[in-house]
């Protein structure tokens, strides 16, 4: 263990204290960290060193510089290995006795101990987190396991085809320039993806209230939400949300979508349709653009709300009368141009369909 600095600030009684140490953690084999911190904040940078390195700041509150020390001491670095992981926690040893656990709990009030950590990136991570707390990660290549709640997570150049799992109510959450896979689920605070990419299987993202944006992003991204709405900026794949009653607006769209709501209204710009569209509202409207040049299939139905679209839409009244019976206000269906590769499906019961081309650029 080396000692880098330890500064003290004077003052009346109860003044604050500081230390910082830093420990370097060594294993023989490649096994899973697992690390469970409550009393600060954690940044954990991956590398391609064969050991962990652990920085503690602690800052405590007491009447005495020989007070400070002693409650320093009680809050080390505790790391153990078993045959299924290193586990890394600041605290005292498992073995202490109940009267000095009771003591170091009602000391933990006083004391902050954030860490800064390096380790090898190619490592399984999991993590417990205190409430509250803020998580940097940075440059990671495996599997990565977050828990907590209240946190503020800030991921970044996570590069894994293993599957990230994050389970944190009432987190916010910031993902950027990143490659993965797996679930996230939140519920109230903001999920925001920049530069990120679903690889090799998709990214499940799970909300009741919280704002999804995304900006940059690639691959399959899944997103349920009860009221939160969700914002895309030039996706490039498949990207699929179920909504209550959040609002949902995809803008130039670069693949697929199914997006299927209740209340909140739905707009969609696409610059290019891999496939298909296919967007269901109960209430609220349905807002579609295209680019000038697209050609394919389109089935647009509204029950008792208006369908409008300034595209040249040759339509099959014959189908229509199949599909809709005689009663054909509300309903197109027909082709745009001379392929039917492409479709595009809106369907509301209450609100109205538009389906417009985008304005030429000048």
């Amino acid at each position: 263990m080396i000692l880098l600095s330890q500064t003290y600030a004077f003052a009346d009684p109860e003044a604050a204290f500081n230390s910082e140490v830093e420990v370097d953690v060594h294993y023989k084999k490649q096994v899973p960290i697992y690390l469970q911190h409550d009393l600060g904040d954690v940044s954990i940078q991956g590398w391609n060193q064969d050991l962990i390195r652990v920085r503690l700041k602690k800052t405590v509150t007491a009447d005495s510089e020989t007070n400070a020390n002693l409650i320093f001491k009680k809050f080390e670095l505790v790391s153990l290995e078993t045959p299924n992981a290193v586990e890394l926690r600041v605290g005292t040893p498992q073995g202490t006795d109940l009267l000095t656990k009771l003591r170091n709990r009602q000391q933990k009030k006083n004391i902050k101990v954030d860490l800064e950590i390096k380790a090898p990136a190619s490592l399984v991570l999991s993590i417990l987190m205190g409430a509250e707390k803020k998580l940097i990660l940075n440059q990671w290549r495996n599997k990565i396991s977050i828990t907590g709640k209240k946190n503020t997570l800030d991921l970044s150049k996570l590069r894994s085809s293993s599957p990230l799992n994050i389970n944190c109510p009432d987190c916010s959450l910031t993902v950027s320039d990143s490659e993965f896979s797996g679930s996230i689920l939140m519920s109230d605070q903001k999920i925001e993806m920049k530069k990120t990419k679903a690889t090799p299987k998709p990214i499940l993202i799970f909300t009741q209230k919280g704002e999804v944006s995304l900006e940059g992003t690639e691959g399959d991204i899944q997103i349920r939400t009860n009221s939160g709405d969700v914002f895309s900026k030039a996706h490039q794949g498949s990207i699929q949300v179920q909504s209550e009653t959040g609002k949902v607006n995809l803008v130039d769209l670069d693949g697929d979508a199914d997006v299927q709501s209740k209340l909140g209204e739905i707009k969609l710009t696409a610059n290019r349709i891999q496939n298909q569209l296919e967007l269901k509202n109960t209430t609220g409207d349905i807002d579609i653009t295209l680019p000038h040049e697209f050609k394919g299939e389109v089935n647009l139905q509204s029950i008792k709300g208006d369908v409008f679209s300034d595209f040249n839409i040759q339509k099959d009244k014959k189908k229509m009368e199949m599909l809709y019976g005689p009663e054909l206000k509300g309903r197109i269906f027909g082709k745009i141009g001379d392929q039917n590769t492409l479709s595009v499906t809106a369907f509301s019961e209450n609100g109205k369909i538009s389906l417009k081309q985008k304005e030429l650029s000048r």
